[in-house]
């Protein structure tokens, strides 16, 4: 025989009602807090005006909390980092200088654990935070920085700097000079070498930016480099279209330095994720040096390549 069901118990319904109440007002109370948690216009002005006198180039943004993407549409003066919480040592190694920009009354606004993150990074704070209304900002440095001898991004204005295209006949033609930057074989849209702030993977980067003539190498040639301890090599496929794993050819950058290979990359389809090297020059001649770079894809893909390198004392 069925046992007749009980009915619940009055305490329990009392319990779990409680609950959901305390749910409600709690919710209530955070999204209450929000607009005071926010910066006001007349923050992001005053933040704005710091940061147009503060920033170089060469410097960007960490934000504290990294969530905080709302950074990006103040239209600040240097570019705005998206390292999320698993920033490495070399995601943060290519920047002259970082402004930990904090939105201190987020919720989970941790900027202590930022600045912690910096310091084992090998980066040390200036001085105490600037605040700006419900923003603050503070200036990191690096605490051992090796100097910059040569960066290709500056380099590209100069005389010395060449670069050539295959055509489609097999000859080599020389890249022409543009308005900021260089033309090659008379296709603005598909090749034209600038230097510009461009992601790869989420991570701005101020980069050679072009786009690979398919088969046919387009050459970069840096001449009169200055000698130093290493070259430190960056680069990439810009943007999502790069994520299409399809059967086209892969991205290829080599090197050369005075005549010698130094190494070869590749990005095969779907390989979105930035490449980095270190090559060691101490064992070179004093220079100056001549540095000869080739980049080949698939003209298919339409995808812009991002490439930087800098000679390092």
């Amino acid at each position: 025989m069925n046992e007749p069901r009980r009915p619940p118990c009055r305490h329990l319904l009392w319990a779990e009602t409680a609950l959901v109440l305390a749910c409600a007002l709690l919710s209530l109370a955070f999204y209450a807090r929000l607009p005071a948690a926010f910066p006001s216009p007349d923050d992001e002005a005053a933040l704005r005006q710091r940061l147009s006198e503060l920033a170089r180039p060469g410097d960007a943004i960490l934000l504290a909390p990294h969530w905080a993407e709302r950074a990006r549409l103040f239209g600040l003066a240097a570019p705005v980092l998206n390292l999320s919480r698993h920033a490495t040592d070399a995601d943060l190694a290519g920047f002259a200088r970082l402004f930990v920009l904090s939105f201190d009354e987020l919720p989970r606004a941790d900027r202590d654990a930022t600045f912690d993150l910096l310091e084992r990074a090998g980066f040390v704070a200036t001085g105490s935070p600037e605040t700006f209304g419900a923003l603050s900002l503070t200036h990191f440095v690096p605490t051992a920085p090796r100097e910059v001898l040569f960066r290709a991004t500056d380099a590209l204005s100069r005389p010395q700097t060449r670069a050539s295209a295959v055509n489609a006949r097999g000859q080599r033609l020389a890249c022409r000079r543009a308005a900021h930057g260089l033309l090659c074989q008379d296709h603005p849209r598909r090749s034209r070498l600038s230097a510009e702030t461009r992601e790869i993977h989420f991570k701005p980067y101020r980069c050679l930016t072009f786009a690979p003539l398919g088969s046919r190498p387009l050459a970069l040639d840096f001449s009169d480099v200055p000698h130093g301890q290493s070259l430190d090599l960056v680069a990439g496929p810009i943007g999502q279209a790069h994520l299409r794993r399809t059967h086209h050819a892969p991205l290829t950058l080599s090197a050369t330095i005075d005549g010698d290979k130094v190494g070869q990359w590749q990005w095969r389809p779907g390989d979105s994720a930035e490449k980095r090297a270190t090559i060691d020059m101490s064992h070179l001649g004093k220079g100056p040096h001549t540095l000869h770079f080739e980049v080949t894809g698939d003209d298919r893909r339409h995808v812009d390549f991002c490439f930087e390198a800098e000679v390092r004392r």
